[in-house]
């Protein structure tokens, strides 16, 4: 067994049980970090309590930690012993009693040193295997266990989501609502801000739950070399089938579809948001067009009272010639009235086009989140249900 453990805990190489509480300490909150330190001041041992899990891991890592220790101490004391086995045996030979002697008390004393590491390499084995029993295992089956409710009800409300979001086919692009305005901007950007942490929360979900189940697997395999003669886990085979199923049932999970389809719904936000920024623009070009003939209105006005003074009104058009500065004034203006026209045409064009936009992509993409979510979720649920339902797993075994 020893043999086995020198291959395993390798030096310079961290633990996987350290691993394994990496990976759950990464995507850790400050208030799930307190949770876990007032369950460990609390001393809780019931599975289900919130940080127990990663307390156990905890434990795990410093039982391996003093494992690894006493696996290199009892090394160096073998090839100790060795040497002075060797020197004894000369000794031995050469006939000087009290060199023998002194050898000999080396000897019995790195005897006693074994003895000692040795008994206390079994007790650590017996630590760690009895924290695979008592915690490790109850906790697993209480994850598993949770995991499957709450995926439960994720279906539940991905399915109303959906039933929800196919009422907007009801709704028309005949809808009032001016999409240039401020408060528009911003509920579409705001739109954008949660649908990005929405995606790029789910591919973290994935990839740590990945990661975790990944490295849980290879570590429950190393702890084979932990079972002797001696040291029996009553939960070890149990754990063993747990993670395979758990790991399998996961890689097989239609997570890639989920995300697509969600990140499909951000690009298409997106989308809107640049269409919505080309309409912005749009209408402060036409307001700004507005507000220079309101200024060339003006000046043609003044212009023709100040024309009046000198021609009657009643001939003024007709003794006007057309490079007379009214004429060209009046020109001027009507180019700039037609101006305003067609950028007003181009305003309205993409105010309807936004409308459009905004209307098929929820009509369209929304439904189609809700639905890879439904089947995401349903298909979390069954993968928990064979984890429960093939291997039977019951907390008990470990009393």
């Amino acid at each position: 067994m020893r043999t086995v453990s020198k291959l395993v805990y390798t030096t310079g190489k961290r633990s996987n049980s350290a691993k394994v509480f990496s990976v759950l300490s990464w995507s850790w909150s400050s208030k799930s970090l307190q949770l876990a330190r007032d369950a460990f001041q609390c001393r809780y041992s019931e599975p289900c309590n919130p940080g127990a899990h990663c307390i156990t891991l905890d434990k795990l890592y410093v039982a391996e930690q003093k494992l690894y220790k006493e696996v290199k101490e009892e090394e160096v004391t073998k090839l100790e012993l060795e040497k002075k086995l060797m020197l004894l045996q000369k000794q031995d030979e050469n006939r000087d009693w009290t060199k023998t002697q002194k050898i000999k008390s080396s000897v019995e004393n790195l005897e006693n040193d074994m003895t000692r590491l040795q008994h206390s390499i079994s007790t650590a084995c017996s630590s760690i295997l009895e924290l695979i029993d008592e915690e490790l295992y109850p906790q697993l089956v209480a994850l598993t266990s949770g995991l499957m409710e709450m995926w439960k009800m994720m279906y539940k409300s991905h399915q109303f989501q959906n039933h929800i979001s196919k009422q907007l086919n009801h709704l028309t692009d005949n809808l009032s609502m001016d999409l240039t305005t401020e408060s528009r901007l911003q509920a579409t950007a705001q739109l954008e801000t949660e649908v990005s942490f929405w995606y790029y929360s789910f591919c973290r979900l994935i990839k740590s739950q990945q990661e975790y189940l990944r490295t849980l697997c290879q570590w429950i395999q190393l702890t084979d070399c932990l079972v002797s003669n001696q040291q029996q886990s009553r939960c070890s085979s149990a754990v063993r089938r747990l993670c395979e199923e758990w790991h399998l049932g996961f890689e097989k999970l239609p997570d890639k579809a989920a995300s697509e389809t969600i990140k499909r719904f951000l690009l298409a936000i997106q989308s809107i948001i640049q269409q919505q920024a080309e309409e912005h623009n749009q209408k402060k070009k036409s307001e700004k067009l507005q507000k220079r003939l309101q200024k060339e209105l003006i000046s043609l006005t003044e212009m023709e009272k100040k024309v009046e003074g000198s021609v009657l009104t009643l001939d003024m058009n007709s003794t006007l010639s057309p490079k007379h500065p009214l004429s060209l004034k009046r020109a001027k203006t009507e180019a700039l009235k037609k101006r305003v026209d067609v950028e007003k045409g181009k305003h309205l064009n993409s105010v309807q086009l936004s409308k459009t936009m905004i209307l098929n992509n929820l009509k369209t993409s929304l439904p189609n989140v809700f639905q890879a979510l439904m089947g995401f979720s349903k298909a979390c649920v069954e993968v928990f249900e064979a984890i429960h339902g093939n291997s039977q797993p019951e907390i008990p075994c470990a009393s």
